[in-house]
Order: structure tokens, then sequence, then C-alpha cells
């Protein structure tokens, strides 16, 4: 009886020998299916990087907003005293505003031994990285050394828009 089994075992898989495999369509379904989970997973790893850089340059304006806003308020606390209204208050000489479109004052700052008083303004942005409509720039004295010779200097206040 076993070696009945047996041939017929071996006939069986020897008759099947041409049926053996996928088939052109089990392929063709197979190779589709992958392909459109891989374009998915495309997508949404696409997805994910621009949600990522949009995350990231967001984070990296506040962070050089929040030193801006440290730098103008240990500015501020420096002061000997702030002129009121600036916009209406006499331009400091030699006061100009390079690049910059239609300037309003915002802040004057009297800062102890300084020849002439720190100018913050917000104009719009002449051209470069800053995002309007209205930009901060500051004009006076060097910031590291409150020195007579008057310099002017940008620093970077854009508009954020969260």
């Amino acid at each position: 009886m076993r070696t009945k089994l047996g041939l017929r075992l071996h006939r069986s898989k020897s008759n099947r020998s041409s049926d053996s495999g996928f088939t052109l369509t089990d392929l063709l379904v197979a190779a589709s299916l992958t392909a459109a989970v891989v374009a998915a997973g495309g997508v949404g790893m696409a997805s994910m990087i621009d949600a990522s850089t949009v995350a990231n340059a967001k984070t990296e304006r506040r962070v050089e907003l929040n030193r801006s806003l440290d730098f103008i308020s240990n500015e501020v606390r420096k002061a000997s005293s702030l002129v009121e209204n600036a916009e209406g208050a006499a331009d400091p000489a030699s006061f100009s505003t390079p690049g910059a479109t239609s300037p309003t004052k915002v802040l004057m700052l009297n800062l102890p031994n300084a020849a002439a008083p720190v100018v913050y303004y917000v104009a719009q942005p002449s051209s470069g990285n800053w995002s309007g409509p209205r930009v901060v720039y500051r004009w006076g004295p060097k910031f590291d050394a409150m020195v007579t010779t008057r310099t002017w200097e940008i620093h970077l206040l854009g508009k954020v828009s969260l």
C-alpha cells in the first residue's frame, strides 16, 4: 500500500509541474498593489516633510523675534530716559533711513554715555529676507559699546504670521 501511495503522490507532483507558480495576472495584481502602497507612503512622507519645514520656519521666526525683543528690552532697561511721542520728536543729527520706505519712529531712547539717542522705527522693507508689510529698524550708537560715533544698524523684527 505504501508503494502505491508513494507512486500516486509522485505522479500527482509530476503532473502539476506545469501548473506550479504564479500567473501573470497574480503578478500584475501584486505589483499594482505594491505600487499603490509605495505611492501612498511617498505622498505621506512628502506631506510630513512639508509640515516639518513649515514648523521649523515658524520656530526659527519665533526664536529670532524673541532674541530681538530681548535686545530691545535690555536697551530699554539701560536707557536713562525715553523720549515721549517718538513720532513727533525731532530727528537726531544725521538721522537717516537708507533703503526704508515710509519710516515711522516708534521709540527713542536716551542711553547713558551716548551722544545721540537710539531710534527704533518701522518701515516697509526695501528688499531682502524680511517679510512685510513692516519691519522694525534700529538707528543709533553701536550696541556693544556706547561710543560717540553713530552707526546705522538693522535689527531683525519682521512680521510673524503664526
